[in-house]
């Protein structure tokens, strides 16, 4: 599998990154995919 950053598929798709990521939620398609335990580490000051 190949993964790409929601920029870089957006310019691909041909359209924003906001209007990207909209349409990846609608397709229950997770922007972020880290384990629960990862992200609270990245997100902890």
């Amino acid at each position: 599998m190949i993964t790409l950053l929601p920029f870089v598929s957006a310019v691909v798709a041909g359209c924003s990154k906001r209007v990207f990521i909209d349409v990846l939620g609608q397709y229950g398609i997770p922007v972020v995919d880290y384990p629960a335990c990862e992200l609270a580490n990245e997100v902890a000051w």
